[in-house]
Parts: C-alpha cells; sequence; structure tokens
C-alpha cells in the first residue's frame, strides 16, 4: 500500500490510472470523496483496476458523523474482499478493530492529523489541542496520548515556542503521555515513538532507551516513514552513519516527498 503522503501530489485527478499504477507500482487504486452536510456524511468511494481503469468495485455511504468508524471499516473490508477475495478470521478482526469507540474522539483525532503535517508552530499547536480533546472524550484512546507525547517531544525538537511551558516541562508531559499510550497500548507504534523522542532529552549524551524504543516503533509498524526518519535522525547523532543511511533511505522510499531526510539520504 502506497502512502498517503505520497498520494498527494496526485489528488486531482488527471493522471491515467495506467500512468498512476506504474509510477507508483501498484495494481488497484483507490479513491473517492466525502461530503458533510450538519451530522450527514455521504462517502463515494471505488476500485479501480490500475492498467485499464476498469471500475472492480464501487459504493456510497450516507450515514451520519456519529457512524464515521463504521464507513471506514466497510470500506476496508470491501476493497480487501474485492483484491484478496474471502477474508480470513484473523484479517476480518483486523478490519474490525478500532482506535475508539467515539466518533468525536476520532474527529479530533484527524483533525489533529492535518494540523500537525503542516509543520508549523501554530498548526502544532492546533494539533496538541486536538488530541487533547481526543483524549478527554475517550480517556482509552491509546493513539491520542501517543500523538500528544510526540507532539510535546516535536516542540522540543525543532524549537517550537510553547507559551508558559518550559523545556522541562514538555519532558516530563510527553513521557507521561507516551507511558499512558502504552499502558493502554503495548503495540502502539506512536506510543513507542513518543517514548523515543522524550528519551533523547532525558538523556541527550547517552539516548538510553532510544534506540530501543525507536525500533520497536519500527518492527511495529515497518511503513511508518515519520519512525524511520526519526530513528535515523539519532543514529546519525551517535555517529552511526551507516545504519542512519539506511533508516533515511526507507523513510524516503515510503514518503518521497519527506526532503529533510533527501539531503542526508545522498551523503557520502
Amino acid at each position: 500500500v502506497t502512502s498517503n503522503t505520497t498520494m498527494r501530489r496526485y489528488r486531482s485527478g488527471t493522471v491515467e490510472p495506467a500512468e498512476l499504477g506504474r509510477t507508483l507500482r501498484v495494481a488497484q487504486l483507490v479513491s473517492g470523496s466525502i461530503r458533510r452536510a450538519g451530522h450527514r456524511i455521504r462517502v463515494n468511494v471505488e476500485l479501480l483496476r490500475a492498467r485499464d481503469g476498469v471500475q472492480l468495485w464501487a459504493d456510497a455511504y450516507d450515514r451520519t458523523d456519529a457512524d464515521l468508524l463504521a464507513i471506514e471499516e466497510d470500506v476496508a473490508r470491501a476493497v480487501a474482499s474485492a483484491i484478496a477475495g474471502r477474508l480470513l478470521p484473523g484479517e476480518q478482526a483486523t478490519l474490525a478493530a478500532r482506535p475508539t469507540r467515539s466518533p468525536e474522539a476520532y474527529d479530533h483525532l484527524l483533525r489533529g492529523n492535518f494540523s500537525i503535517a503542516q509543520r508549523t508552530p501554530a498548526a502544532a499547536r492546533r494539533a496538541l489541542a486536538e488530541y487533547q480533546a481526543a483524549a478527554a472524550l475517550d480517556p482509552t484512546f491509546a493513539l491520542a496520548y501517543g500523538r500528544i507525547g510526540l507532539i510535546y517531544a516535536l516542540f522540543l525538537d525543532w524549537g517550537w515556542p510553547t507559551p508558559g511551558i518550559s523545556d522541562d516541562s514538555l519532558i516530563v508531559l510527553g513521557a507521561a503521555a507516551a507511558n499512558r499510550a502504552l499502558q493502554l497500548d503495548s503495540q502502539s507504534t506512536d506510543g513507542w515513538m513518543a517514548r523515543a523522542y522524550v528519551q533523547v532529552y532525558l538523556h541527550p549524551t547517552t539516548f538510553e532507551g532510544s534506540l530501543e524504543a525507536f525500533a520497536r516503533a519500527v518492527a511495529l509498524d515497518p511503513r511508518n516513514a515519520e519512525a524511520h526518519h526519526q530513528y535515523a535522525s539519532i543514529l546519525m547523532s551517535m555517529g552511526r552513519d551507516s545504519a542512519a543511511g539506511e533508516e533515511y533511505r526507507r523513510a524516503l522510499a515510503l514518503d518521497p516527498q519527506r526532503f529533510p531526510a533527501v539531503d542526508h539520504a545522498h551523503d557520502p
């Protein structure tokens, strides 16, 4: 599955399916649209065969916004079935798993993801507020806590201003959020990534615990470009240039638009 970030440049719909399939080296393409009117959501989705643009499956979902998570599950199940045929029980269970039972909390998470992708101080503060709102609505939402911890670490890493919060407080808050995420879900990639980030600032000379946590995050989600990128940054800081270059290349393969990794990946 090609990353969402890689697909952003093709959202205009002007590239023919066959060309897009060759460029991305994929056999099928999923496209769709979402419209909201009050508390109603209409989602149109189609699955195309890349080589000739033939529609393999299509459907429309007209429901309330409270059904957002159910729509995601239904679309994922339909697309997977159209591609692979009958799903195994384990695969069905994976598709049925939900990060939260609160549609409102999930909506805040998505808004936070949109903001943090902009990588600006103001957007990061908006993202933090959205993630905190998600966690307040669902105190068992591990992903929200993982993102909160990651945001605190990003404030430190990027030197973004945080009025009223000292660097020491950011470390404490980030560690608490990461720990909460992992208490709720020991398999949380964002939780491990947040912990890894925080360990860098807790142990700035030895990076104690950071490499292990980043390795854990990458193992849990090998397609997480952010995890590979940040793991590479720490390896580079430790002078492990060869290992860092490999991680940067993996990040770029998953997300070719990740410009900060480009220069490092081509360093001699």
